[in-house]
């Protein structure tokens, strides 16, 4: 268990560099996401491949299907969330989207039927304090940020149920024969739902195409992928509780990358926000070991 959660650990770190290999872009936020995962899609499929050939009895072209449900809430989710976090600030972008454990119990149950335990609960209550504080004192409403703010508020919904069905689909026998197909088609959809607005066909300038495979690469392949496979050992609610962990990592990049100085309140917040990651985490540990039992 140990591993699988430092595999989660460096998921969230990678995804947390997101925001700003997005700020840093010049690109069509649409852009930004087909090639983002069309790029993470094409340099998985020899690990596509390989799963493929070790897993053919158990797994067959037919369960590519189970990808495309889930695609259409991840393509949704990166343009909304790459949209709004080029209309607001970073740090407001990342608050938004760990509010992802207010609404993941509703998408459990709907999807899953996975109820919250006691401790679990308690743990997601002590941690949303973090982001709830954070909300009220370091959280920036203006009328310039406001559209970007609620865009990435639908976004945030968007990732848990994408994240729900990550879970419903943990017995897919690889995860690399998941996610794969899931880039696939996500980055055709958003490819088709950018010529409604602008030629996604226009390639970018090399600049942005480093940008480009730095999403790729780091915050989708390493971060979405980890994330998928963390699914697989941990209820949805421990992944987003433990994904909140993003806006400290992101915020102390936004410092370094775009000079935005976070306050002393995200310093006061990270306490409930880890403290209460590891209520959740060890009250999964305690269950995983009385049923070995």
């Amino acid at each position: 268990m140990a591993l699988y959660l430092i595999n989660l650990i460096i998921a969230e770190i990678a995804a947390s560099s997101a925001v700003i290999f997005i700020k840093l872009s010049t690109s069509h936020p649409l852009i930004l996401a087909s090639y983002r995962l069309l790029f993470a899609a094409v340099l998985l499929t020899p690990a596509y491949l390989v799963e493929y050939k070790k897993h053919f009895i158990h797994y067959s072209i037919k369960n590519i299907k189970y990808s495309i449900v889930p695609a259409v809430f991840l393509s949704l989710h990166f343009i909304t969330w790459i949209t709004g976090a080029k209309l607001t600030l970073a740090s407001n972008a990342t608050i938004i989207v760990n509010m992802v454990p207010v609404v993941m119990p509703f998408v459990s149950l709907l999807i899953l039927k996975e109820k919250l335990y006691t401790m679990e609960l308690i743990g997601t209550s002590i941690s949303m304090m973090g982001i709830i504080y954070l909300s009220i004192f370091d959280f920036q409403l203006s009328s310039s940020s406001f559209k970007g703010d609620v865009i990435c508020f639908i976004s945030m919904v968007l990732f848990a149920f994408y994240l729900g069905f990550g879970r419903k689909n943990r017995n897919i026998p690889s995860v690399w024969l998941y996610v794969v197909p899931l880039y696939y088609f996500a980055g055709l959809f958003t490819i088709i739902i950018s010529m409604i607005f602008i030629n996604p066909f226009i390639f970018p300038d090399f600049r942005n195409l480093i940008y480009i495979l730095g999403l790729a690469i780091i915050p989708t392949i390493i971060g979405h992928s980890l994330m998928n496979y963390a699914v697989r050992y941990f209820k949805s609610q421990t992944v987003s509780i433990i994904n909140q962990i993003q806006l400290l990592f992101a915020s102390i990049m936004a410092f370094i990358f775009l000079k935005e100085i976070p306050s002393v309140h995200l310093y006061i917040a990270s306490f409930p926000i880890i403290g209460g990651s590891i209520i959740v985490v060890t009250s999964n540990n305690r269950k995983k070991y009385k049923r070995e039992m």
